[in-house]
């Protein structure tokens, strides 16, 4: 049985990292190292680890004082290391047991970097939750730049190869630090995905210190103009048609964003530039329906999964 390194980023909420390191404990592939690395130094958060290591050798543990963002603790667990393989878990997400063991099952095709899994989003403060499957396979390199097709840092186990390859997270990004790496990752190795949901992951409605990055959307249009810079060169490559899809489609997600922040204006002004470059009915629904409420919409999405 192959080694795996989980590697766990957490800040400053000992309470949600429980629950992430007990479904990672449960899993039924068991040849496994525990990272965690705490952004930020954490009373809570070191006296947890201090108690449940003692009972799991397979955890070890790092903090620095001053936070410094997910992804510089997510490279610092890649360093730290040691398995061929690699799989990131947020502190506030949880895995199904059997994750680990059907994602190496699809390790063993040649040429496969990066495993995903199905997803259940769970909005906690609305109780409601839908599943998400990634469909897409193989040689993904020109249609990961439409969109994320794999999902979050949460449902990927990697192939360490893959990493020293293509790198591995970019911390000067403001936001969609995992897509940028599936982007380079997909230019280099093929994809697969389990067909079932493996992830819990969590969406909580919060301000503040504690908010979502993702929802952060001066941070998600920052992002989108520096990764559309950054591949430039991989655009270019596409055919005309292609180039207008890419386009389209990064338009739609930029005005899904807004939409889920509540900034209906912005979802409008990206569902136009979109329709304009490409007429589809995802932009003419964001052009014509950007103002239906969030919450109804997530609670259309539960009620049809």
């Amino acid at each position: 049985m192959e080694l795996i390194s989980v590697i766990i980023p957490t800040h400053y909420r000992p309470e949600r990292l429980a629950k992430a390191v007990k479904s990672v404990q449960k899993q039924t592939w068991s040849n496994l190292e525990i990272i965690v690395v705490s952004d930020g130094y954490d009373e809570g958060t070191n006296k947890f680890i201090s108690s449940v290591s003692k009972k799991d050798k397979r955890i070890k543990y790092y903090s620095y004082e001053q936070s410094k963002g997910g992804n510089y603790a997510r490279n610092i667990g890649i360093k730290k290391s040691t398995a061929n393989y690699i799989a990131f878990l947020d502190d506030d997400d949880v895995w199904y047991p059997t994750k680990l063991e059907e994602q190496m099952k699809l390790m063993t095709i040649e040429n496969v970097g990066l495993v995903g899994c199905g997803i259940r989003v769970i909005h906690t403060s609305k109780n409601v939750s839908y599943r998400t499957i990634f469909k897409e396979r193989g040689d993904c390199s020109a249609k990961i730049l439409k969109t994320n097709l794999i999902g979050s840092t949460s449902c990927a186990l990697i192939r360490r190869e893959a990493l020293d390859k293509c790198g591995v997270f970019d911390e000067t990004m403001p936001a969609r630090q995992d897509y940028d790496l599936w982007i380079r990752i997909c230019q280099k190795y093929n994809v697969d995905f389990v067909e079932s949901v493996q992830l819990d992951y969590y969406v909580y409605d919060e301000k503040g210190k504690g908010q979502q990055i993702s929802k952060n959307l001066r941070r998600y249009l920052k992002a989108h103009k520096i990764l559309t810079s950054k591949y430039d060169s991989l655009y270019k490559q596409l055919g005309p048609n292609e180039q207008r899809k890419v386009k389209a489609c990064q338009f739609l997600d930029i005005a899904r964003r807004a939409v889920e922040v509540g900034d209906r204006k912005t979802a409008k002004k990206y569902g136009k530039k979109s329709w304009r470059v490409k007429h589809t009915k995802a932009a003419l629904y964001y052009l014509c329906f950007s103002w239906i409420p969030y919450n109804l919409l997530v609670r259309l999405k539960s009620a049809i999964s």
